[in-house]
């Protein structure tokens, strides 16, 4: 989420500036594995909603696509991925968004494909409330704001107004994984979020605001600071 109305930092930076495994947000709120642990790969089966873009010739029916318009072309299929074209300008993101209500998110996840050495970021986003389609409208609280590059990951729950996000945890990867099928996954639980990560490590948070910002919206988000950046793109999408 990029609201032009609040100061931030860009998505893209709080992951390619991440060197720490863990950053803790207030210490009254907040708590965190001091390490990551050896895991599982992340992986659709058992999810409500499972978009496999090998098969899926378009944004399916139930799910919203906004666009901000700063990409050569806005979401599309192809070659088994969805994707836009490479920025036009900053902040360039596109979104695309299911309402799973009355039930709230539980999990979320995608396998992203990263290419090239300056490639875009990933987000997923849970929040009770959609991406507003004016961007000058405030983002919503989110619960889960999960940001992946090529080279990095943070994670941050989003408060809307002034607020903005706050980063509960950010880090590199252990190991080497398949760029072109890199699989994350975040499962909520209450106060507390697991979070995947494709090199089959994960990392638990714990804060209160994620049960208070969680919702029945999943979204995934394509997103490059900087024009003339090559986008990342989704090769599947799954929430329960």
């Amino acid at each position: 989420m990029v609201p032009t109305s609040t100061p931030r930092l860009s998505s893209m930076a709080l992951v390619v500036l991440a060197v720490a495994v863990v950053v803790l947000g207030s210490a009254c709120t907040t708590a965190a594995q001091a390490e990551r642990s050896d895991d599982r790969v992340a992986s659709a089966r058992g999810a409500t909603v499972h978009v496999d873009y090998a098969t899926a010739a378009a944004v399916p029916p139930g799910f919203v696509a906004v666009e901000r318009g700063r990409s050569l072309h806005p979401l599309r299929v192809a070659d088994g991925r969805l994707l836009h074209g490479t920025s036009s300008a900053s902040d360039a993101a596109s979104y695309i968004s299911t309402d799973l209500a009355p039930a709230r998110v539980t999990r979320i996840g995608a396998t992203a494909s990263f290419t090239g050495d300056d490639s875009g970021a990933i987000a997923l986003l849970v929040s009770a409330k959609p991406v507003p389609e004016n961007e000058s409208d405030a983002a919503p609280d989110a619960a889960v704001h999960f940001v992946a590059t090529r080279t990095g990951w943070s994670y941050a729950i989003w408060q809307a107004g002034d607020v903005g996000q706050t980063i509960l945890g950010q880090g590199t990867y252990r190991t080497a994984f398949d760029r072109d099928a890199a699989r994350f996954e975040i499962e909520l639980d209450g106060d507390r979020a697991k979070v995947y990560l494709p090199d089959a490590t994960s990392i638990v948070f714990t804060d209160g605001r994620i049960a208070e910002f969680a919702g029945s919206w999943a979204t995934w988000e394509l997103y490059e600071d900087a024009p003339g950046t090559s986008p990342a793109s989704f090769r599947e999408l799954w929430a329960s």
